[in-house]
């Protein structure tokens, strides 16, 4: 399974969230839960972030979409 970490979900996803609003997201079940991939590094399952932007209201994920688009 593929993983990504926090300094990918901008440029690949456009997710601006900081650290500490993701913290927050996850523990609120609002954001997918990361795992850790060593010491103090964590990282996301590619599927469950792009699951998370399918399933936000239209208007929000349409901004993600763009950003990833306008940053390649």
């Amino acid at each position: 399974m593929a993983l990504i970490t926090y300094d990918r979900l901008l440029p690949e996803y456009g997710i601006t969230d900081s650290r500490t609003t993701l913290a927050r997201k996850m523990k609120a079940k609002k954001f997918p839960q990361s795992v850790q991939t060593s010491g103090s590094r964590i990282a996301w399952h590619v599927h469950e972030i792009e699951a998370h932007i399918a399933g936000l209201k239209r208007g929000h994920a349409v901004n993600h979409r763009a950003k990833k688009e306008a940053s390649q």
